[in-house]
């Protein structure tokens, strides 16, 4: 029997769709880099201002990350369409892709505030918008830890109005939290960057079977929804599964996808849908759950 739930991938900004009852709107991947330079851009040092630079588009360059007009000029659109979604759903890496030596956590802090500023002043009608943190929205990139540390305090205070305080303890202890969106369904926000496969990183953690109690929590919650009657939703920055553009690559990894995949198929019946970013496409997947 086939069953299952959706993984959505979104580049920028997904279209305004209907979920539960209400519109919704995901947002990824926006990479702001308040150095882009439109008139002397250098695309091989991250169109930031040079001598050797260029001219390039007011709006960015396929070669480089969003410049704020670009990003505003997003967000504006989207408001226009609809002002006033029921939920957004912002599936992090707000920090453009720079060298790790020209900034530091202060900046990926401040680049945090910057968007919510944002998201806050074009969507000033909307109470439920729910964030996650991308690999690129820590320092240095890709290097999340288990345990608490300035980037994860730096988020949740700026977050917390719409995530609520509740969700301070696990945020502060790995990036991840819950919210009951109605007496009948919960979202779990999580922080597969933790599970990110990349070559020559080795996190130093201090649960490594489960770094950050992330999957404990995980089937907690989906166990609490079975018997209850519930639903969950999911949303974090990297999918699990299979990169459908490399054959045979996971941007987890393999230890950390399988058991995500695991603990996915066992709790179908309850996952209503799941939503990412990273990817920069539009894609989707389905998984086959045998009986």
């Amino acid at each position: 029997m086939w069953r299952g739930w959706w993984l959505a991938i979104a580049a920028l900004l997904a279209p305004i769709a209907t979920v539960d009852g209400g519109s919704a709107l995901h947002i990824s991947d926006f990479h702001q880099d308040n150095d882009y330079s439109p008139m002397n851009g250098d695309i091989s040092f991250y169109c930031h201002n040079s001598t050797h630079g260029t001219r390039l588009g007011d709006y960015g360059d396929y070669m480089c990350d969003a410049p704020k007009s670009l990003v505003m000029n997003a967000l504006n659109a989207a408001s226009r369409i609809n002002p006033t979604p029921k939920y957004i759903f912002w599936t992090g890496d707000n920090v453009p892709h720079i060298n790790n030596t020209l900034y530091n956590s202060s900046d990926v802090v401040r680049n945090i505030q910057q968007t919510t500023a944002q998201l806050n002043a074009t969507f000033p009608n909307v109470s439920k918008i729910f964030p996650v943190l991308g690999n690129h929205d820590y320092w240095p990139s890709n290097g999340f830890p288990d345990q608490q540390n300035p980037v994860y305090k730096g988020a949740f205070d700026q977050w917390k109005h719409w995530i609520g305080d509740q969700a301070e303890s696990t945020f502060l202890k790995g990036g991840y939290y819950k919210y009951s969106l109605d007496s009948k369904t919960t979202l779990l926000a999580l922080n597969t960057n933790l599970y990110y496969n990349e070559d020559g990183y080795f996190p130093n953690f201090t649960n490594p079977a489960d770094p950050a109690d992330q999957f404990a929590f995980m089937e907690q919650e989906l166990s609490n929804a079975t018997k209850n009657g519930q639903f969950v939703h999911i949303v974090a920055h990297i999918a699990p599964g299979v990169f459908d553009r490399t054959a045979n690559f996971t941007w987890l990894r393999p230890d950390y996808n399988k058991r995500f995949i695991d603990i996915a198929v066992r709790y179908s019946n309850v996952i209503k849908w799941m939503l990412f970013g990273h990817h920069h496409t539009d894609t989707f997947h389905i998984v086959k759950v045998s009986n």
